[in-house]
């Protein structure tokens, strides 16, 4: 049997969604550098099972947050509206012209989903979302902060009305 850290996760198997720098696990040394990126891959796989009391323990100096299961991922809730999702193990919070500018300092990307009918290809940014900077796991009172701006944006987005988009219908034939 391999090693297994204290998760139960093998010591040394791939971490999906993870960062490239902690692309697999090693095994733990009394550097205290090693010891944060422990902390870092430890949450990130807790963060990929989707496990509840993490999200909860990550935004409890923001407010009260909860989870719903969608598409292979799942919805963060505080007061009934979407503010973040989780999806490959990757935290993602809402966005819009007001803050990205914040996420392209801290070198964040978007949300991008691989389309189903067409592996490989990757589909548009079509969700307002972008990665939450590593750096926020680690900093409670800077994630309460960006949390807010992102629950902020959804409340917002909840009262703009949403405009359908005509499709040109064929020409019928007689």
């Amino acid at each position: 049997m391999g090693a297994h850290d204290a998760d139960g996760a093998a010591v040394g198997a791939p971490l999906v969604g993870a960062p490239e720098r902690a692309a697999t696990r090693a095994a733990p040394t009394s550097d205290r550098t090693d010891r944060a990126d422990h902390t870092v891959v430890r949450w990130l796989r807790r963060a990929a099972r989707l496990d509840p009391e993490f999200i909860r323990d990550l935004f409890a100096q923001f407010r009260p947050v909860t989870m719903k299961r969608m598409f292979g991922g799942a919805g963060l809730y505080s007061e009934g509206l979407m503010f973040g999702l989780v999806f490959d193990g990757a935290i993602y919070l809402k966005v819009d012209e007001t803050n990205i500018p914040d996420f392209e300092r801290e070198e964040s990307r978007p949300f991008v989903y691989t389309r189903a009918k067409s592996p490989g290809r990757v589909g548009r940014h079509s969700l307002p979302y972008w990665r939450l900077p590593e750096r926020l796991y680690d900093n409670p009172d800077d994630l309460a902060v960006w949390a807010k701006r992102a629950l902020a944006i959804a409340e917002r987005k909840k009262f703009v009305p949403h405009v359908p988009t005509k499709r040109k219908r064929p020409a019928r034939s007689k």
